[in-house]
């Protein structure tokens, strides 16, 4: 990657950014001997590395007004960072660049439960957002894989999502104000504690700009009540004709497993005609496409293996549903035919009124004690 050359001049001002910083910051906040820049050198994006002129940590809106002024005069390239958890090399720094952190600014400065929204400085982590209103029911939505770490700073700079942004939408969806320090020192307050602001949507242009046009100091996010609880369901999946078939149980669903995005049937037409199907993650399958299971005709149809499980067990077939599915599942079948053989395995429920014990020792023994058969696996027999 070719990142821009450092500008000559800036560099050989360093000693006098640095004494002007130091008159509006305090000593701990303004890192600029080389062995400790170092430490800013790159984001979680190691391959490329370069120290920066120095490092700046401010505590307030106004220290970072004062920063970005005097950084402005001095023509000196500032890149703002969160907690440098980046993959896309968002806060990777030059050779005469000022990084300005905001890890200091973690602050909560406002919770309103009636109007749902809270107000944090942007420093602070996103799981510490849900972990600050979470003892009332409520949470923050926006949930990426480096959550625990990363900052509310870079989640607007880069419109972070995660596995709930299906469901409830990524940055942009639950942002609802911003406090932001422009690149000349002067701070402007956009959006605020209410759904919608008339006018452009500078909101939906400031978050995912990666800190071109401002550093946001402050925010105002939405938060959601939590779920009151999970439920197992059960969907099915088939083909028309042959090929393999599944029927598995649902994950359950609810905060804070990312199981809650999938609801109702999902219809996803594969190769062998497949009806319907509504997965919140399936293993083990022999071919994926979109959000639920694709799978493709392998086989001649053969007869159906439940209706020789139905005779074998005595239980006669139940009403199917408009996709051919049975409308109320007693157990939680997990079932794989392949070459015409059956292979079904019939795994008990706890609530299941039948001989739940006995059948659960029959489906041990025939899956040669390997371990119970799980939601989302296909488990063909011994």
């Amino acid at each position: 990657m070719l990142m821009p050359p450092p500008d000559k001049a800036v560099l050989a001002r360093k000693a006098r950014i640095v004494e002007r910083l130091l008159a509006v910051l305090p000593a701990d906040a303004v890192i600029h001997d080389e062995a400790e820049t170092r430490a800013y050198e790159c984001d979680a994006l190691t391959a490329y590395r370069c120290p920066p002129l120095a490092a700046v940590l401010p505590r307030s809106t106004a220290e970072v007004s004062a920063v970005l002024r005097i950084c402005h005069e001095e023509r000196v390239p500032v890149v703002p960072r969160g907690s440098g958890t980046s993959l896309a090399g968002g806060a990777l720094p030059t050779a005469d660049c000022v990084i300005l952190g905001v890890a200091r600014m973690n602050r909560v400065l406002e919770t309103d439960y009636a109007n749902r929204f809270i107000r944090v400085e942007t420093g602070r982590t996103n799981l510490s957002v849900t972990g600050a209103v979470e003892v009332d029911g409520f949470f923050y939505a926006p949930d990426p894989s480096s959550q625990l770490a990363c900052a509310i700073a870079g989640n607007i700079a880069m419109n972070s999502g995660g596995a709930h942004c299906l469901k409830y939408g990524v940055t942009t969806n639950n942002l609802l104000g911003v406090t932001m320090v422009l690149m000349d020192g002067t701070v402007v307050e956009i959006g605020g504690a209410h759904l919608d602001a008339p006018g452009l949507d500078l909101l939906g242009v400031i978050c995912g700009s990666e800190g071109q046009l401002g550093v946001v100091t402050e925010a105002t996010l939405r938060i959601l009540p939590k779920p009151e609880g999970g439920a197992t369901g059960a969907d099915g999946l088939r083909l028309e004709r042959g090929g393999w078939r599944l029927r598995v149980g649902h994950h359950p669903c609810g905060y804070p497993a990312g199981g809650d995005r999938i609801h109702g049937p999902a219809l996803h037409p594969g190769d062998g005609g497949l009806r319907q199907g509504g997965l919140s993650r399936l293993r083990g399958a022999p071919h994926r496409r979109g959000g639920g299971l694709a799978c493709r005709d392998r086989r001649p149809a053969g007869p159906d293996p439940r209706d020789r499980a139905a005779a074998r067990s005595g239980r006669a077939a139940r009403e199917p549903l408009g996709g051919g599915e049975p409308a109320d599942l007693a157990r939680a079948e997990i079932g794989l035919r392949r070459d015409g053989a059956d292979q079904r395995l019939h795994v008990p429920r706890r609530d299941d009124p039948g001989d739940g014990a006995a059948a659960g020792a029959a489906a041990d023994r025939r899956v040669g004690r390997r371990g119970g058969a799980r939601g989302g696996q296909c488990l063909p027999r011994g």
